[in-house]
């Protein structure tokens, strides 16, 4: 699973920065994943599965992602979305 980040960073003058960041998740996924969510700072990334699994990963070291948790959420339904 490809995904790509940008991230706006801002000073005390009001100027700001964007970068594009771009990584790939590499860890077997127990389904296909059908609903995702990046948190408010951009370091985890949460994905829903067709199956009832949510797995949440550390994206500090955007060129590679640790995964953290998966669990199993919803009993085999879908996760057909997250929310923060």
């Amino acid at each position: 699973m490809s995904f790509s980040i940008e991230s706006k960073l801002g000073d005390l003058l009001d100027n700001e920065t964007t970068r594009d960041l771009f990584g790939e998740i590499t860890d077997k996924l127990p389904g296909t994943v059908t609903a995702a969510i990046l948190d408010q700072k951009g370091h985890y990334l949460y994905a829903g599965t067709d199956n009832g699994w949510v797995m949440r990963w550390d994206l500090s070291d955007v060129a590679a992602p640790r995964l953290l948790d998966t669990v199993s959420a919803t009993g085999g339904a879908a996760v057909t979305a997250l929310n923060l």
